[in-house]
Protein backbone atom coordinates (compact mmCIF):
# COMPACT_ATOMS: atom_id res chain seq x y z
CA UNK A 1 0.00 0.00 0.00
CA UNK A 2 2.72 2.39 1.12
CA UNK A 3 4.35 1.88 -2.32
CA UNK A 4 1.59 2.31 -4.11
CA UNK A 5 0.92 5.43 -2.49
CA UNK A 6 4.30 6.77 -3.46
CA UNK A 7 4.07 5.76 -6.85
CA UNK A 8 0.51 7.90 -7.48
CA UNK A 9 1.96 10.83 -5.56
CA UNK A 10 5.23 10.91 -7.89
CA UNK A 11 3.25 10.27 -10.76
CA UNK A 12 0.58 13.36 -9.61
CA UNK A 13 3.92 15.24 -9.68
CA UNK A 14 5.22 14.72 -13.19
CA UNK A 15 2.17 15.20 -14.58
CA UNK A 16 2.48 18.51 -13.04
CA UNK A 17 5.23 19.73 -15.56
CA UNK A 18 2.38 18.89 -18.28
CA UNK A 19 0.02 21.31 -16.85
CA UNK A 20 2.86 24.13 -16.29
CA UNK A 21 2.75 24.05 -20.17
CA UNK A 22 -1.39 24.52 -20.32
CA UNK A 23 -2.96 26.01 -18.06
CA UNK A 24 -3.86 29.47 -16.57
CA UNK A 25 -2.04 30.69 -13.14
CA UNK A 26 -0.38 33.71 -11.53
CA UNK A 27 2.48 34.11 -8.49
CA UNK A 28 2.97 36.86 -6.47
CA UNK A 29 5.18 39.52 -7.53
CA UNK A 30 6.28 37.00 -10.66
CA UNK A 31 8.42 35.43 -8.23
CA UNK A 32 7.67 32.74 -6.38
CA UNK A 33 7.79 32.61 -2.90
CA UNK A 34 8.86 29.21 -1.88
CA UNK A 35 9.92 25.89 -3.31
CA UNK A 36 9.45 22.37 -1.57
CA UNK A 37 6.01 21.85 0.61
CA UNK A 38 8.17 22.47 3.86
CA UNK A 39 9.29 25.82 3.13
CA UNK A 40 6.25 26.81 1.41
CA UNK A 41 4.20 25.99 4.74
CA UNK A 42 6.58 28.27 6.44
CA UNK A 43 5.93 31.26 4.83
CA UNK A 44 9.12 30.72 2.73
CA UNK A 45 11.47 31.39 5.99
CA UNK A 46 14.26 28.87 5.05
CA UNK A 47 17.33 31.36 4.32
CA UNK A 48 18.34 30.42 7.97
CA UNK A 49 17.39 26.47 7.85
CA UNK A 50 18.56 25.26 4.23
CA UNK A 51 18.70 21.85 4.92
CA UNK A 52 17.87 19.83 1.73
CA UNK A 53 17.88 19.34 -1.93
CA UNK A 54 16.60 23.01 -1.79
CA UNK A 55 19.39 25.05 -0.53
CA UNK A 56 20.53 26.55 -3.97
CA UNK A 57 16.77 28.02 -4.31
CA UNK A 58 17.55 29.91 -0.63
CA UNK A 59 21.21 29.83 0.35
CA UNK A 60 23.54 27.85 -0.99
CA UNK A 61 25.58 28.06 1.75
CA UNK A 62 23.36 25.82 3.60
CA UNK A 63 24.47 23.07 1.34
CA UNK A 64 27.75 22.62 3.59
CA UNK A 65 25.68 21.47 6.48
CA UNK A 66 23.55 18.61 4.61
CA UNK A 67 24.26 15.47 5.93
CA UNK A 68 26.15 13.24 3.45
CA UNK A 69 23.26 13.48 0.69
CA UNK A 70 19.41 14.40 0.41
CA UNK A 71 17.30 14.67 -2.94
CA UNK A 72 13.63 16.45 -3.54
CA UNK A 73 10.95 16.39 -5.85
CA UNK A 74 8.95 19.41 -5.49
CA UNK A 75 5.29 19.86 -7.02
CA UNK A 76 3.07 22.64 -6.98
CA UNK A 77 -0.99 23.49 -7.98
CA UNK A 78 -1.89 26.55 -8.59
CA UNK A 79 -5.76 27.61 -8.62
CA UNK A 80 -5.70 31.16 -9.61
CA UNK A 81 -8.28 33.71 -10.24
CA UNK A 82 -7.25 36.94 -12.13
CA UNK A 83 -10.39 39.70 -12.75
CA UNK A 84 -9.91 42.70 -14.83
CA UNK A 85 -12.69 45.55 -15.29
CA UNK A 86 -13.60 48.93 -16.35
CA UNK A 87 -17.00 49.64 -16.89
CA UNK A 88 -16.52 53.38 -17.51
CA UNK A 89 -14.83 52.60 -20.51
CA UNK A 90 -16.33 51.46 -23.84
CA UNK A 91 -13.49 49.81 -25.29
CA UNK A 92 -12.80 47.40 -21.23
CA UNK A 93 -16.59 47.46 -20.58
CA UNK A 94 -17.36 44.57 -17.86
CA UNK A 95 -14.40 42.32 -18.78
CA UNK A 96 -14.25 39.51 -16.05
CA UNK A 97 -11.06 37.78 -15.77
CA UNK A 98 -10.98 33.76 -15.88
CA UNK A 99 -10.13 31.27 -13.31
CA UNK A 100 -7.45 28.61 -13.90
CA UNK A 101 -4.99 25.97 -13.13
CA UNK A 102 -1.40 25.19 -13.33
CA UNK A 103 1.08 23.27 -11.60
CA UNK A 104 5.25 23.45 -11.66
CA UNK A 105 7.65 20.73 -10.23
CA UNK A 106 11.25 21.32 -9.15
CA UNK A 107 13.88 19.37 -8.33
CA UNK A 108 16.95 19.47 -6.04
CA UNK A 109 19.70 17.21 -4.62
CA UNK A 110 22.98 17.88 -2.39
CA UNK A 111 25.91 15.69 -1.80
CA UNK A 112 29.34 15.17 -0.16
CA UNK A 113 31.97 14.70 -2.10
CA UNK A 114 33.97 12.06 -0.45
CA UNK A 115 34.61 12.86 3.22
CA UNK A 116 35.82 16.52 2.46
CA UNK A 117 33.88 19.29 3.45
CA UNK A 118 32.73 20.20 0.08
CA UNK A 119 28.88 19.47 -1.51
CA UNK A 120 27.41 19.88 -4.80
CA UNK A 121 24.41 21.10 -5.33
CA UNK A 122 22.09 20.42 -8.36
CA UNK A 123 18.53 22.29 -9.06
CA UNK A 124 15.61 22.47 -11.44
CA UNK A 125 13.29 25.46 -10.82
CA UNK A 126 10.10 26.76 -11.89
CA UNK A 127 10.93 30.40 -10.95
CA UNK A 128 7.82 32.15 -12.46
CA UNK A 129 4.66 30.33 -14.08
CA UNK A 130 2.22 33.06 -15.15
CA UNK A 131 -1.15 32.47 -17.27
CA UNK A 132 -3.32 35.37 -17.61
CA UNK A 133 -6.39 35.21 -20.27
CA UNK A 134 -9.12 38.07 -20.66
CA UNK A 135 -12.04 38.71 -23.10
CA UNK A 136 -11.52 42.37 -24.11
CA UNK A 137 -14.28 44.23 -25.38
CA UNK A 138 -12.47 45.96 -28.27
CA UNK A 139 -13.65 48.71 -29.78
CA UNK A 140 -13.52 49.19 -33.55
CA UNK A 141 -10.08 50.49 -34.07
CA UNK A 142 -9.20 47.52 -31.77
CA UNK A 143 -10.84 44.66 -33.58
CA UNK A 144 -11.47 44.30 -37.38
CA UNK A 145 -11.83 47.37 -39.04
CA UNK A 146 -15.51 48.68 -39.05
CA UNK A 147 -16.28 46.53 -36.22
CA UNK A 148 -16.48 45.60 -32.64
CA UNK A 149 -16.01 42.31 -30.83
CA UNK A 150 -14.30 40.77 -27.93
CA UNK A 151 -10.70 39.98 -28.32
CA UNK A 152 -8.65 37.27 -26.64
CA UNK A 153 -6.19 38.86 -24.33
CA UNK A 154 -3.18 36.41 -23.33
CA UNK A 155 -0.20 36.05 -21.51
CA UNK A 156 2.36 33.22 -20.99
CA UNK A 157 5.18 33.76 -19.19
CA UNK A 158 7.55 30.38 -17.96
CA UNK A 159 10.65 31.03 -16.31
CA UNK A 160 12.94 28.04 -15.46
CA UNK A 161 16.11 28.08 -13.78
CA UNK A 162 18.67 25.40 -13.64
CA UNK A 163 21.36 25.83 -10.98
CA UNK A 164 24.48 23.87 -10.05
CA UNK A 165 26.89 25.13 -6.86
CA UNK A 166 29.30 24.16 -4.31
CA UNK A 167 29.62 24.75 -0.62
CA UNK A 168 32.49 24.80 2.08
CA UNK A 169 31.88 24.22 5.25
CA UNK A 170 34.55 26.59 6.55
CA UNK A 171 33.94 25.30 10.23
CA UNK A 172 31.41 23.60 12.27
CA UNK A 173 29.69 27.08 12.45
CA UNK A 174 30.20 28.76 8.97
CA UNK A 175 29.31 27.50 5.69
CA UNK A 176 29.40 29.21 2.54
CA UNK A 177 28.25 28.31 -1.02
CA UNK A 178 27.39 29.79 -4.60
CA UNK A 179 26.17 28.98 -7.63
CA UNK A 180 25.95 29.17 -11.56
CA UNK A 181 22.46 29.99 -12.74
CA UNK A 182 21.24 28.99 -16.74
CA UNK A 183 17.96 30.36 -16.98
CA UNK A 184 15.24 29.25 -20.10
CA UNK A 185 11.72 31.44 -20.34
CA UNK A 186 9.26 31.20 -22.80
CA UNK A 187 7.04 34.73 -23.32
CA UNK A 188 4.04 34.77 -25.32
CA UNK A 189 0.78 37.57 -25.89
CA UNK A 190 -2.02 38.44 -27.99
CA UNK A 191 -3.79 41.53 -26.86
CA UNK A 192 -5.36 44.47 -29.33
CA UNK A 193 -2.83 47.48 -28.52
CA UNK A 194 -1.21 50.56 -29.92
CA UNK A 195 2.01 51.83 -30.52
CA UNK A 196 3.46 53.97 -27.52
CA UNK A 197 4.46 58.23 -28.29
CA UNK A 198 8.27 56.33 -27.63
CA UNK A 199 8.36 54.12 -30.88
CA UNK A 200 10.47 55.01 -33.93
CA UNK A 201 9.35 55.82 -36.65
CA UNK A 202 7.22 58.17 -34.93
CA UNK A 203 4.42 58.28 -37.83
CA UNK A 204 3.32 54.75 -35.62
CA UNK A 205 2.93 56.59 -32.64
CA UNK A 206 -0.97 55.86 -31.26
CA UNK A 207 -1.69 53.49 -34.01
CA UNK A 208 -3.85 50.70 -32.69
CA UNK A 209 -3.04 46.83 -33.73
CA UNK A 210 -3.75 43.37 -32.57
CA UNK A 211 -0.93 41.29 -32.11
CA UNK A 212 0.33 38.00 -31.43
CA UNK A 213 3.95 37.02 -30.45
CA UNK A 214 5.61 34.25 -28.48
CA UNK A 215 10.09 34.17 -28.15
CA UNK A 216 11.66 32.01 -25.96
CA UNK A 217 15.64 32.53 -24.82
CA UNK A 218 18.43 31.90 -22.28
CA UNK A 219 20.00 33.86 -19.69
CA UNK A 220 22.39 33.70 -16.85
CA UNK A 221 23.33 34.47 -13.86
CA UNK A 222 24.47 33.59 -10.05
CA UNK A 223 23.50 32.71 -6.75
CA UNK A 224 25.57 33.26 -3.12
CA UNK A 225 24.94 32.52 0.21
CA UNK A 226 26.37 31.82 4.00
CA UNK A 227 25.13 30.08 6.92
CA UNK A 228 26.15 30.64 10.11
CA UNK A 229 25.22 28.80 13.49
CA UNK A 230 25.55 30.62 16.51
CA UNK A 231 25.14 28.21 19.36
CA UNK A 232 22.84 24.88 18.92
CA UNK A 233 19.31 26.67 18.52
CA UNK A 234 20.06 29.82 16.43
CA UNK A 235 21.00 30.04 12.94
CA UNK A 236 21.52 33.04 10.38
CA UNK A 237 21.60 32.70 6.55
CA UNK A 238 21.80 35.34 4.01
CA UNK A 239 21.62 34.98 0.19
CA UNK A 240 22.00 37.46 -2.69
CA UNK A 241 20.79 36.70 -6.62
CA UNK A 242 22.45 38.38 -9.45
CA UNK A 243 20.39 40.85 -11.81
CA UNK A 244 19.39 38.26 -14.88
CA UNK A 245 18.81 39.39 -18.66
CA UNK A 246 17.54 37.04 -20.59
CA UNK A 247 17.81 37.73 -23.90
CA UNK A 248 14.01 36.65 -26.16
CA UNK A 249 13.96 35.71 -30.05
CA UNK A 250 10.88 35.15 -31.90
CA UNK A 251 8.35 35.87 -34.12
CA UNK A 252 5.45 38.64 -34.06
CA UNK A 253 2.58 38.88 -36.73
CA UNK A 254 0.24 42.30 -36.50
CA UNK A 255 -2.55 43.38 -38.15
CA UNK A 256 -2.64 47.02 -37.56
CA UNK A 257 -6.38 48.25 -37.25
CA UNK A 258 -6.22 52.33 -37.31
CA UNK A 259 -4.08 55.13 -38.97
CA UNK A 260 -2.91 54.69 -42.68
CA UNK A 261 -2.16 51.14 -42.86
CA UNK A 262 -5.63 49.71 -41.54
CA UNK A 263 -6.40 46.55 -42.21
CA UNK A 264 -2.65 45.65 -43.51
CA UNK A 265 -0.97 42.39 -41.81
CA UNK A 266 2.79 41.93 -41.07
CA UNK A 267 5.19 39.42 -39.63
CA UNK A 268 8.39 40.45 -37.94
CA UNK A 269 10.93 39.14 -35.91
CA UNK A 270 11.13 40.43 -32.89
CA UNK A 271 13.45 40.52 -30.19
CA UNK A 272 13.48 41.89 -26.24
CA UNK A 273 15.07 41.37 -22.77
CA UNK A 274 13.29 39.91 -19.97
CA UNK A 275 15.24 41.55 -16.82
CA UNK A 276 15.01 39.91 -13.65
CA UNK A 277 15.58 41.82 -10.42
CA UNK A 278 18.99 41.38 -7.96
CA UNK A 279 17.36 39.50 -4.86
CA UNK A 280 18.68 40.13 -1.49
CA UNK A 281 17.14 37.95 1.46
CA UNK A 282 18.62 37.35 5.31
CA UNK A 283 16.67 35.15 7.75
CA UNK A 284 17.21 33.95 11.58
CA UNK A 285 16.09 31.68 13.20
CA UNK A 286 15.29 29.97 16.62
CA UNK A 287 14.96 26.08 18.34
CA UNK A 288 12.81 27.97 21.08
CA UNK A 289 12.33 24.16 22.68
CA UNK A 290 12.50 20.56 21.24
CA UNK A 291 9.66 20.64 19.42
CA UNK A 292 9.24 24.33 18.25
CA UNK A 293 10.97 25.86 15.57
CA UNK A 294 10.49 29.58 14.90
CA UNK A 295 11.83 31.47 11.40
CA UNK A 296 11.97 34.87 9.68
CA UNK A 297 13.34 36.16 6.48
CA UNK A 298 13.47 39.46 4.65
CA UNK A 299 13.69 40.20 0.68
CA UNK A 300 14.67 42.67 -1.22
CA UNK A 301 13.76 42.93 -4.85
CA UNK A 302 14.96 45.30 -6.80
CA UNK A 303 12.36 45.81 -9.55
CA UNK A 304 13.01 49.65 -9.94
CA UNK A 305 16.67 48.70 -12.04
CA UNK A 306 15.56 45.90 -13.46
CA UNK A 307 11.74 47.13 -14.72
CA UNK A 308 11.82 50.77 -15.72
CA UNK A 309 10.40 49.94 -18.98
CA UNK A 310 9.82 47.62 -21.73
CA UNK A 311 11.44 47.66 -24.86
CA UNK A 312 10.89 45.62 -28.26
CA UNK A 313 12.91 45.64 -31.56
CA UNK A 314 10.40 44.40 -34.48
CA UNK A 315 12.24 43.68 -38.06
CA UNK A 316 12.40 42.17 -41.30
CA UNK A 317 8.80 43.12 -41.62
CA UNK A 318 7.30 41.17 -44.66
CA UNK A 319 4.81 43.68 -45.98
CA UNK A 320 6.52 46.19 -48.56
CA UNK A 321 3.63 48.42 -48.30
CA UNK A 322 3.93 48.66 -44.57
CA UNK A 323 8.23 48.92 -44.58
CA UNK A 324 8.39 51.00 -48.02
CA UNK A 325 6.83 54.15 -45.52
CA UNK A 326 8.04 52.92 -42.13
CA UNK A 327 10.99 50.66 -42.40
CA UNK A 328 11.70 46.93 -41.67
CA UNK A 329 12.14 47.65 -38.47
CA UNK A 330 10.57 48.95 -34.92
CA UNK A 331 11.66 49.98 -31.80
CA UNK A 332 8.59 50.27 -29.36
CA UNK A 333 8.95 51.13 -25.35
CA UNK A 334 6.50 51.35 -22.32
CA UNK A 335 7.15 52.76 -19.19
CA UNK A 336 6.98 50.28 -16.08
CA UNK A 337 8.80 52.68 -13.42
CA UNK A 338 8.69 49.54 -10.62
CA UNK A 339 8.93 50.01 -7.33
CA UNK A 340 11.59 47.65 -4.76
CA UNK A 341 9.77 45.10 -3.47
CA UNK A 342 10.12 44.13 0.53
CA UNK A 343 8.89 41.11 1.32
CA UNK A 344 8.87 39.88 4.97
CA UNK A 345 8.69 36.17 5.80
CA UNK A 346 7.32 34.57 9.13
CA UNK A 347 7.19 30.92 9.65
CA UNK A 348 7.13 28.16 12.25
CA UNK A 349 7.00 24.63 12.77
CA UNK A 350 5.98 22.31 15.58
CA UNK A 351 7.11 18.40 16.18
CA UNK A 352 5.86 17.35 19.28
CA UNK A 353 3.45 14.83 17.93
CA UNK A 354 5.16 11.46 17.09
CA UNK A 355 6.57 11.05 13.45
CA UNK A 356 4.50 14.30 12.91
CA UNK A 357 5.35 18.04 11.69
CA UNK A 358 2.91 21.10 11.87
CA UNK A 359 3.81 23.98 10.46
CA UNK A 360 2.49 27.53 9.62
CA UNK A 361 3.82 30.95 7.92
CA UNK A 362 2.29 34.00 6.51
CA UNK A 363 4.01 36.25 3.84
CA UNK A 364 3.79 40.43 3.50
CA UNK A 365 5.08 42.34 0.35
CA UNK A 366 4.79 45.58 -0.93
CA UNK A 367 3.61 46.27 -3.98
CA UNK A 368 6.51 47.17 -6.49
CA UNK A 369 3.84 48.10 -9.45
CA UNK A 370 2.36 51.61 -9.63
CA UNK A 371 -0.65 52.54 -10.30
CA UNK A 372 -0.15 54.58 -13.27
CA UNK A 373 1.46 51.91 -15.15
CA UNK A 374 -0.73 49.06 -14.15
CA UNK A 375 -1.93 47.31 -17.12
CA UNK A 376 -3.54 43.56 -17.90
CA UNK A 377 0.14 42.69 -18.91
CA UNK A 378 1.95 43.60 -15.13
CA UNK A 379 -1.24 41.71 -13.35
CA UNK A 380 0.81 40.53 -9.59
CA UNK A 381 -0.13 42.75 -6.91
CA UNK A 382 -0.19 40.09 -4.32
CA UNK A 383 0.52 41.19 -1.14
CA UNK A 384 -0.83 38.79 1.81
CA UNK A 385 -0.30 35.56 2.00
CA UNK A 386 -0.79 32.86 4.67
CA UNK A 387 0.25 28.74 4.73
CA UNK A 388 -0.28 25.84 6.47
CA UNK A 389 1.31 22.15 5.95
CA UNK A 390 1.86 19.14 7.71
CA UNK A 391 5.39 16.76 7.52
CA UNK A 392 5.87 12.85 8.11
CA UNK A 393 8.10 9.98 7.64
CA UNK A 394 7.33 7.11 5.60
CA UNK A 395 9.86 3.94 4.87
CA UNK A 396 12.69 6.57 5.21
CA UNK A 397 11.42 8.89 2.75
CA UNK A 398 10.39 12.68 4.03
CA UNK A 399 6.67 13.15 3.04
CA UNK A 400 5.68 17.15 3.30
CA UNK A 401 2.42 18.79 2.14
CA UNK A 402 1.38 22.33 1.96
CA UNK A 403 -1.65 24.73 1.27
CA UNK A 404 -1.36 28.95 0.85
CA UNK A 405 -3.61 31.26 -0.20
CA UNK A 406 -2.85 34.89 -1.42
CA UNK A 407 -5.31 37.33 -0.86
CA UNK A 408 -7.16 38.95 -3.58
CA UNK A 409 -5.75 42.77 -4.10
CA UNK A 410 -7.75 45.55 -5.87
CA UNK A 411 -5.72 48.08 -7.46
CA UNK A 412 -7.21 51.01 -9.63
CA UNK A 413 -5.61 53.04 -12.94
CA UNK A 414 -6.86 56.41 -12.98
CA UNK A 415 -4.70 58.06 -15.65
CA UNK A 416 -2.70 55.60 -17.30
CA UNK A 417 0.59 56.60 -18.34
CA UNK A 418 1.27 53.37 -20.73
CA UNK A 419 -1.20 54.50 -23.43
CA UNK A 420 -1.20 57.72 -25.54
CA UNK A 421 -4.65 56.54 -26.24
CA UNK A 422 -6.69 58.21 -22.88
CA UNK A 423 -8.88 55.58 -22.87
CA UNK A 424 -6.79 52.52 -22.99
CA UNK A 425 -6.52 51.43 -19.77
CA UNK A 426 -7.76 54.84 -17.51
CA UNK A 427 -10.46 53.77 -15.12
CA UNK A 428 -9.72 50.06 -14.81
CA UNK A 429 -9.40 47.77 -12.22
CA UNK A 430 -7.23 44.86 -11.78
CA UNK A 431 -6.98 41.94 -8.69
CA UNK A 432 -6.10 38.44 -8.09
CA UNK A 433 -6.00 35.93 -5.60
CA UNK A 434 -4.91 32.51 -5.61
CA UNK A 435 -4.50 28.50 -3.71
CA UNK A 436 -1.64 26.58 -3.84
CA UNK A 437 -1.06 23.09 -2.70
CA UNK A 438 2.87 21.66 -2.66
CA UNK A 439 3.58 18.10 -2.06
CA UNK A 440 7.16 17.06 -1.25
CA UNK A 441 9.52 13.98 -1.19
CA UNK A 442 13.00 14.03 0.43
CA UNK A 443 15.40 10.95 0.64
CA UNK A 444 18.50 11.61 2.62
CA UNK A 445 21.34 9.13 0.87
Amino acid sequence: MRKRALFFSLTFLVTLSFLTGEADAGYSNAIRLAIGARAAAMGGAYRSIADDGNALFYNPGGMGFVDKSVFNLDGGLILANPSYKDPQNSERDGNQGSSGLGGFPDFGVVTQLGDSPLRLGLSLNTYTSIRMKYDIQAAAAHATAGSTALADFNLNLIHQRFTTGLAYQVTDWLSLGGGAILSYEQFGQALPSEFTSSVAPAILSGVDYIEDRELDGFGQGGIFGALIKIGEKTQIGASYTTKMDVELHGNQFVEIASGAFDGQRVEYDIDQVSQWPQVFGAGISHQFTDELLGAFDFQWIDWSTAYDKGTSISSEGNNSVVTSVVGTTIRDSAPRDFDDAMVFHFGGEYTGWENMALRAGYVFSTNPVPDSTFTPIVNGNFQHTISLGLGTNLDGWGIDAAYSHTFANEQSVGVSSVSTDEAEFNNSTIENSNDIFFLSFKKPF
